[in-house]
């Protein structure tokens, strides 16, 4: 699974088939990813379904924030074999704030990220309940999302 996040299904194929001398095959590690992919998938459905359906909220997350930074955006990919000719990747980060370093350069402080890919459940919502597990979104006073404030940012 690891190798699947950083390299192409080809390549971890190739890679898994060297390392077990061909005992699991190109075909195999798809099928694994494929078993995988959906358990998640059911998880999030589940959670959701709790969340919004049943109204069983788990606790909040722990971390107290006044203002949470997000960011989102999408990736549109090509399938194959598919009802569908393109799918489009949801992301969303959500972090606390910058961090600067003594070179001048940034990073952002508690950084979580999330993706989506199940169409049966609003983005947003997903992305909440994923956020949610680390900060108590009950206390976010203010979200800045894509580096604009919501009361602020106006449609032209």
């Amino acid at each position: 699974m690891d190798s699947a996040t950083k390299l192409s299904f080809r390549k971890v194929g190739e890679e898994v088939e060297k390392y077990t001398a061909g005992v699991i095959s190109a075909s195999t590690v798809h099928c694994l990813l494929t078993r995988v992919t959906q358990d998640a998938i059911c998880e999030e459905e589940k959670q959701h379904e709790s969340w919004y359906e049943d109204g069983v909220i788990p606790p909040p997350g722990e971390q107290k924030v006044s203002i949470l930074y997000m960011e989102a955006d999408g990736l549109w990919v090509r399938l194959q074999r598919e009802d569908k000719e393109h799918y489009e990747l949801k992301s969303a980060i959500a972090y606390e704030g910058w961090e600067r370093h003594d070179d001048d350069s940034y990073s952002l402080l508690n950084k979580k990220v999330y993706c989506h890919c199940d169409d049966s459940i609003p983005f947003w919502q997903s992305a909440g309940i994923h956020f949610d597990r680390y900060w108590d979104l009950g206390s976010v006073k203010l979200i800045v999302l894509g580096g604009c404030r919501l009361d602020q940012c106006r449609r032209k």
